[in-house]
């Protein structure tokens, strides 16, 4: 479950915004490495569709998390004559508290009702034990930021429960995507 708040939550910082020209977005690569003291299992997986690219998650919380789950997103990007990432943006915070208050964060709430359609992921906390799931996830083009330039952008996302130890970690995740304009 954790490993696809962190997916939603690489495309709320990343993926939002509005722009006129036209832009394609693919997923290329996903790698998920869960602990499993809190996860099951995590299965993670790109398909090729009618849309390009779509993204498949699927995990199973062990116990409820009742609050304290953080998220920390470093990004980084490549253009097609780097062949290294260069950091450019991180970003640590609480996920129950940004679920809580999200109807007042007008970049969450368009990210929450947008993904919702995706997922079976409550957006709030507590998070109950159980399987959780991403089916189909595409990135719509609309959804770029307007400073969104071509290259090829990585994301590794932690998720942790009250501080970022190894004992404390739910999953780590590593997504790429490519934007050409």
């Amino acid at each position: 479950m954790i490993t696809i708040l962190q997916l939603f939550l690489f495309i709320q910082i990343v993926l939002i915004g509005s722009i006129e020209c036209k832009k394609e977005v693919k997923f290329l690569s996903v790698s998920v490495n869960p602990n499993t003291k809190f996860l099951e299992f995590c299965d993670a997986s790109i398909t090729p569709d009618s849309n390009g690219h779509s993204l498949d998650l699927k995990t199973r919380l062990l116990a409820p998390i009742q609050k304290d789950i953080h998220v920390r997103l470093d990004f980084f990007m490549k253009s097609k004559q780097d062949s290294e990432y260069k950091e450019f943006f991180a970003y640590d915070f609480d996920v129950c508290k940004l679920m809580d208050d999200f109807m007042s964060q007008t970049l969450a709430r368009l990210w929450m009702e947008n993904m919702v359609k995706y997922t079976n992921i409550p957006f709030k906390c507590p998070v109950a034990e159980g399987e959780y799931y991403i089916k189909k996830l595409v990135i719509d083009e609309k959804s770029l930021p307007m400073v969104a330039v071509s290259g090829i952008y990585m994301v590794k996302i932690l998720t942790y429960v009250k501080e970022a130890t190894p004992e404390n970690t739910l999953a780590s995740t590593t997504l790429e995507v490519e934007v050409k304009v």
